[in-house]
């Protein structure tokens, strides 16, 4: 996937997911104890997780293969 096809499928995604996560916890620290049965938010949290994991390995995939890539040769000196 071209890196512009990332940043305008993937990245608002992400950022979405990171949104939700983080109002996730914000809410699990405000409970004052939590109930002696599983809940619908505790098996929504168990996806959550399980999807997270698979998004990351995905993105450990295309890193690796990024970085695979030859650098490109230029004459700008930085």
């Amino acid at each position: 996937m071209r890196l512009e096809q990332w940043d305008k499928t993937v990245t608002p995604c992400l950022d979405m997911i990171e949104a939700g996560s983080s109002m996730a916890l914000r809410h699990v620290n405000r409970l004052p104890l939590r109930p002696p049965f599983e809940t619908f938010a505790q098996d929504e949290l168990q996806k959550l997780k399980t999807a997270l994991e698979a998004a990351l390995a995905k993105v450990k995939a295309a890193e690796e293969i990024y970085f695979s890539k030859p650098l490109e040769q230029t004459d700008v000196q930085f």
